[in-house]
């Protein structure tokens, strides 16, 4: 007698539980036992590229994605995996058109806004870059990460100003940004303020920022 199968509700339950623990590797194996049962399971396809993308496997988790695509092109979530996994391939454009998509299908995801951002100004599109940014925090004001990164942004396109009012509501937010207090410090010295960016560099010192702990040797003594 053959052995009875588990349900695929079943296997996608496992496949979870095994992702949230952090095993890919049971994951894996919970994913493609489904997708070997059913071909057209969109849901199991996208879910076994965030494993794909988890262990760094960014052209799998790429094609996980398109064939989820290709079964359900209404699903945001794989065009928002694909260009994540694109984008760590340094794929600007193809991850540009994945968000794009995303987008249109999820217009009111923060994230997907964020992350588009960031792969516009590898385009050098600073302007919409800049949009995009600025879209996300109206649709939430609370996010630390994006301020940290249109900080960034404002630095590139030289508004000091600007980029240090970003830093500071980013710490304001997460007091253990590290990056944004190194930054901090910096602006501070440029502006001729040495203790000021001393505590900065302090402050990102402790938070485990090895460049702020360089500029503490060089300039804080």
């Amino acid at each position: 007698m053959m052995a009875c199968q588990p349900a695929v509700e079943d296997m996608m339950q496992e496949a979870k539980v095994a992702l949230n623990a952090g095993n890919t590797a049971e994951a894996k194996q919970w994913l493609s036992r489904v997708v070997d049962r059913q071909a057209d399971n969109a849901t199991a396809f996208n879910m076994r590229a965030v494993v794909y993308f988890r262990e760094a496997k960014y052209d799998s988790a790429i094609m996980d994605c398109s064939q989820a695509i290709a079964i359900d092109q209404q699903e945001y979530k794989a065009y928002y995996n694909k260009g994540n996994a694109q984008r760590m391939l340094s794929q600007w454009a193809e991850a540009l058109a994945s968000y794009n998509q995303a987008i249109k299908l999820k217009p009111n995801m923060v994230d997907l806004y964020n992350n588009r951002a960031f792969v516009l100004v590898k385009l050098n599109n600073f302007e919409q870059a800049l949009k995009d940014y600025d879209f996300a925090l109206n649709l939430q004001p609370e996010q630390g990460t994006v301020f940290y990164n249109r900080a960034q942004l404002h630095l590139k396109m030289g508004d000091q100003q600007a980029a240090e009012a970003d830093f500071m509501q980013a710490i304001k937010l997460n007091a253990d940004n590290a990056e944004a207090h190194f930054f901090l410090g910096l602006m501070a010295k440029q502006a001729g303020d040495d203790e000021k960016a001393c505590q900065f560099w302090r402050r990102a010192a402790n938070l485990g920022s090895e460049d702020a702990k360089q500029s503490l040797e060089a300039f804080c003594k």
